[in-house]
Formats: structure tokens, C-alpha cells, sequence
């Protein structure tokens, strides 16, 4: 259940994740309590990705009573706070991280099985300060801690890890105004995650990763993951995503404007536009007609065709 749990989430499936890892939980509650608590780990990333950060604290807070529940080494103490440390971030709340941050202890290890679990620790803790560090805005630290994950995490088979360091690198190397580098970087990560289905570690990165990926198109990186990477972001961000980096040449269409174009190149009618947007089918229509307009277009197929050809809709 915690391995089919793991790939679900990673596939996109976020919801079948948060099932298969609750069942995972109950069951081995029931007989074998590190089950459990490894289980709550993988809870924790499946709300994280589905938007739920307050239930995903809670499920922490399980992860947490296991811990102190019986005598365990420290590094489950460890991984509580590294997983807190993260969610922490993803909700903003940067005074809190940086406290939970400062009780952050390290511990020596003997066995070769420790020393790996402990190299799954550091990369979290790691991985935690280095995303702090981005959203501070001090870029120079978030790369040198990001690429010490990457190196270290590749080296000793830790490829997701590897990937969770190298998307922070991207965004670093963005907005360090290090486009070659952050690209060279993506274009890594694609390679890996298409070799192996991965889809959620990218749309978990949120509206700057979707406006990178977009603006990465424009600047030739042709891989074949982007177009299924971007079709999985939410709807509002993928529309800001494309606003963002429509060429000049095309008066830029509105977010809406690009959410209704968006559920059009999806197959659903003018009805079904309007049931998902809560808007009048005389509302859709109306949108559509400037959409036709911007684009300089007379019909729904040579507006999703004109679209795509400028890089506006994903494949």
C-alpha cells in the first residue's frame, strides 16, 4: 500500500495516494507501529499536493505521537520536523519554519542501514533550508544548498531526491537571471521524471514552475513531458502561466479569457464552460468571440490551433 501509495501521487493520482496511504496507516497500526509512522509520511506529501497543509499537519501530529511512543532513534524525530519544516513553507509561514528550523539536531550513525536512512534525513532538512532560503530571496545560498542535495542524493541512488533539489535549483537559477543554467537543470529533470511517469513533484512547485516550464517552450526546450506537465497544473494557474508569457505580437488574453479557451481545447461545450466557470452560456459565448478576436481567428479549432502554435495552451 505505501509503495502503490508513493506512485500514485507521484503519477498525479492524489486522491487514489491519500486513500491507499490512510488504508496503509489503519492496517499497520493495528501490529507494527513504524509502518504507521512511515505511512503518515506519505499521507503528509499526498495532502501537501492536493492543497490540504492543514490536514497534513495533522497527519504530522500522528507521525509525531508514534515517534514518542515507544524508543526510536532520533532521526524519526528528525523526520517529523523536516516534514513540518516543509509543509510550513508550502503555506507560507516563514517565522514558524525558521523555529522549527533552529531545533534541528543531527546525529551520528554506525550501521550501513542507518547511515542510508540518515542521508534520507539530511536531504530533507537540506531540502527545507534550501527552500527557505529562496523564499527569503537569498538565491546564492538556495543553490549552493540545492546543489549539494542534488550531488549527494544522485550519488548514493537517491534519484527523487535529486529531483526535489534540482526543481528548486531551476527556480533558483530563474530568478537568479541564470536561464541557461536553470534550463540546463529542467531539462535533467524532464528527462528523468518522463523515464519514470513523474508528474506531481513539478505542479507541487506551483505557479512558478508552470510559468517556467511555459516560458522554457518559448526558448526551444521541446521536450515532450511539458505539454502533459502543464495540462496537470490547476486551471488558474496554468491561465497565468500563459498570460505571462504570451508573445507581444498577440494582445495577451485575460486570465478568464484563457480559462475559458483552455476548457474549450478540452472538448467540453459552451454549457459546460459555463456550468464549470458558474457563468451564463451568454457569458461564455462572449468571452469566446474576443478570444476569436485576439487571436484573429473565426472558429474554435483555429483559435486552439492558433493557441497552441504560440505556445499559449500546452499540447
Amino acid at each position: 500500500m505505501l509503495g502503490l501509495g508513493e506512485v500514485s501521487r507521484l503519477r498525479g493520482d492524489t486522491e487514489g495516494a491519500v486513500e491507499l496511504f490512510r488504508e496503509g496507516m489503519e492496517t499497520s497500526s493495528n501490529w507494527l507501529d513504524l509502518y504507521a509512522f512511515i505511512a503518515s509520511f506519505g499521507l503528509v506529501r499526498a495532502l501537501q499536493s492536493k492543497g490540504m497543509e492543514p490536514e497534513a499537519l495533522e497527519a504530522l501530529e500522528s507521525a509525531d505521537q508514534l515517534a514518542r511512543k515507544s524508543a526510536t532513534p532520533l532521526y524519526f524525530a528528525r523526520l517529523v520536523e523536516a516534514h513540518r519544516m516543509l509543509v510550513l513553507l508550502r503555506r507560507g509561514r516563514l517565522e514558524e519554519a525558521r523555529t522549527v528550523l533552529k531545533k534541528q539536531r543531527s546525529a551520528g550513525t554506525s550501521g550501513k542501514e542507518e547511515r542510508y536512512v540518515e542521508g534520507l534525513v539530511s536531504d530533507l532538512e537540506t531540502l527545507a533550508r534550501a527552500r527557505l532560503a529562496l523564499m527569503e530571496g537569498d538565491v546564492r545560498r538556495c543553490i549552493g544548498l540545492a546543489v549539494s542535495v542534488a550531488q549527494q542524493a544522485r550519488d548514493q541512488d537517491r534519484g527523487l531526491h535529486a529531483l526535489y533539489a534540482n526543481l528548486i535549483l531551476v527556480q533558483a537559477h530563474w530568478q537568479a537571471e541564470e536561464t541557461d543554467k536553470a534550463l540546463s537543470v529542467l531539462k535533467r529533470s524532464l528527462s528523468f521524471a518522463a523515464e519514470r511517469g513523474i508528474l506531481q513533484p513539478f505542479v507541487d512547485e506551483g505557479a512558478e514552475m508552470a510559468r517556467i516550464l511555459y516560458r522554457a517552450r518559448t526558448l526551444g526546450v521541446d521536450h515532450p513531458l511539458i505539454g502533459r506537465l502543464l495540462a496537470a497544473f490547476p486551471l488558474d494557474q496554468q491561465s497565468t502561466a500563459a498570460a505571462q508569457t504570451q508573445p507581444h505580437s498577440v494582445e495577451p488574453l485575460s486570465p478568464r479569457e484563457l480559462r475559458v479557451l483552455t476548457l474549450l481545447s478540452q472538448g467540453l461545450s459552451n454549457k459546460e464552460v459555463a456550468t464549470k466557470l458558474y457563468l451564463s452560456v451568454r457569458t461564455v459565448k462572449w468571452y469566446t468571440s474576443n478570444i476569436y478576436a485576439k487571436l484573429g481567428v473565426s472558429s474554435r479549432t483555429q483559435a486552439i490551433a492558433k493557441a497552441r502554435q504560440l505556445q499559449i495552451l500546452p499540447e
